[in-house]
């Protein structure tokens, strides 16, 4: 009960924090300041994925050979003398979230605009 009221406090004050910021937009934008920006939102998950895979990883430094030479025959003996082997994603079989699908299910049918592509508009001349 305590927190069916929580949330709904939580989506009005939200509410009235947008309606808020839009008047603010209207008084310096004009009419069009209600209107949602028409730019899509940026894509999370690849500035995410863009970011692991620039950010440095911890504790590099510490599998680098201090001194010595650093050529490829270095590298080949330190991947030899390694004990266990690391693997960098699990192997539990499942490749996908879609491929936990049961087999028996037939695949879901396509949608009524998929099924029948528009007809070709006429040519104005």
């Amino acid at each position: 009960l305590f927190y069916d009221f929580f949330l709904n406090r939580r989506a009005v004050d939200e509410l009235l924090n947008e309606a808020k910021r839009g008047r603010i937009r209207a008084e310096t934008m004009g009419p069009a300041g209600w209107m949602k920006c028409p730019l899509r939102g940026p894509n999370k998950r690849f500035l995410l994925n863009t970011l692991r895979n620039t950010v440095p990883l911890r504790g590099l430094s510490e599998r680098r050979p201090a001194g010595g030479s650093t050529g490829h025959q270095s590298a080949r003996n330190q991947k030899e003398e390694e004990e266990t082997p690391r693997r960098r994603h699990s192997r539990s079989g499942i490749a996908h979230p879609a491929a936990r699908r049961a087999p028996d299910l037939p695949p879901a049918p396509l949608p009524p605009v998929l099924l029948h592509p528009p007809a070709p508009r006429p040519s104005r001349r």
